[in-house]
């Protein structure tokens, strides 16, 4: 059985801070492979550059990291009724660790069919802004059944998704950097 992690996000773009979490999540609690499985249709966000480009230079940093992958799953926008049927698919037989911030974290306990999934899998939860493992902890252990978990430190200097889209790209990968100029993405 391999332990897998699932990464998923809008990666608009994908950056220095994404590859730290996945990497330090690998070593920290022993993954195969960690997948980052851009969301085509990401809740709350408007303006999302086209998912073939994020996916793309997803895929662009994997090639790179052997134990990066990227992932394309069917649905549009990623539930737990439709995606965990998906990955099973996919993966039969795997452990799946999710890869999530502790913002996301903080909004676990408003998912639907979450008792669905806390049973079928462990979470990673990479520390964003002020958040300490201790608050994650409080705000997990408020969930209506338990939660295996570990909190991973994610350096705070590489999470830059924003900026980059504003023209800065000094926290993007080099080869992001490369597919950000030849398709002419975030320009001003």
């Amino acid at each position: 059985m391999r332990r897998i992690g699932i990464y998923p996000g809008t990666f608009d773009p994908i950056h220095e801070g994404h590859i730290a979490f996945a990497q330090n999540t690998l070593t920290a609690i022993g993954l195969d492979v960690v997948f980052f499985v851009p969301e085509p249709r990401p809740r709350g966000k408007q303006h999302v550059t086209d998912l073939r480009h994020r996916l793309a230079m997803a895929r662009h940093v994997a090639t790179a990291r052997p134990q990066l992958q990227a992932l394309r799953l069917g649905s549009e926008c990623f539930t737990v009724r439709e995606t965990m049927p998906e990955l099973r698919r996919l993966l039969p037989g795997d452990k799946l660790t999710f890869l999530i911030g502790s913002d996301v974290a903080k909004s676990l306990g408003y998912w639907e069919d979450l008792e669905l999934l806390l049973p079928n899998v462990e979470f990673a939860v990479g520390l964003r802004g002020n958040d300490t493992a201790a608050d994650i902890t409080t705000i997990l252990g408020k969930l209506p059944q338990p939660i295996s978990y570990t909190v991973i430190p994610v350096d705070q200097a590489h999470a830059a998704s924003s900026v980059i889209r504003r023209g800065d790209h000094r926290t993007a990968p080099a080869e992001v950097r490369d597919y950000i100029t030849q398709h002419q993405l975030y320009a001003k």
